[in-house]
């Protein structure tokens, strides 16, 4: 849901088309992800400190959120934006930690606008766990694209 979120988002205010793929499973997308193939993705502070081994200090979710952010700019060329207020859990009903949209230097460099416009998602709207289940319910009967543009249009994104 997220993902169509991000995309709606970003084709309505910016006009470029974005195309949403699905994986597997996190690490299907993250091998993409380190091959270039995708250019923005949603991750989890406590998924990339298993899948990189970050070296991260206690559990203070700031500077768990700092040390993924500074591996993943120095060693991948990948900027962490601010967490979007979600946290999620995994299968096994573990909190993955905050969710942030993850770009590639190289995006950035060709929209230096798309932080400002994603990170609106976290800042004036609030994204939380609560509001994200009542979303993927709703994508139960109805198309999740229409679900993601009516919220963008609730929260006055769009």
């Amino acid at each position: 849901m997220v993902s169509r979120i991000l995309s709606i988002l970003i084709n309505e205010r910016t006009g470029t088309t974005v195309e949403v793929n699905y994986y597997q499973d996190p690490e299907e997308l993250f091998a993409a992800v380190a091959k270039g193939k995708v250019d923005l993705y949603v991750d989890h502070v406590d998924s990339a400190i298993k899948r990189l081994k970050v070296d991260a200090p206690g559990k203070d979710e700031e500077e768990r959120y700092r040390a993924v952010k500074r591996r993943f700019e120095e060693e991948l060329n990948l900027i962490w934006l601010k967490p979007m207020g979600y946290s999620g859990v995994d299968r096994s009903g573990q909190d993955l930690g905050q969710a942030s949209v993850v770009v590639s230097k190289d995006t950035l460099k060709k929209f230096p606008a798309l932080p400002r416009l994603l990170e609106k998602i976290g800042t004036r709207v609030v994204l939380d766990d609560k509001s994200l289940d009542n979303l993927v319910a709703r994508s139960g009967s109805v198309k999740p694209a229409k679900v993601a543009r009516d919220y963008l249009k609730e929260v006055k994104l769009i």
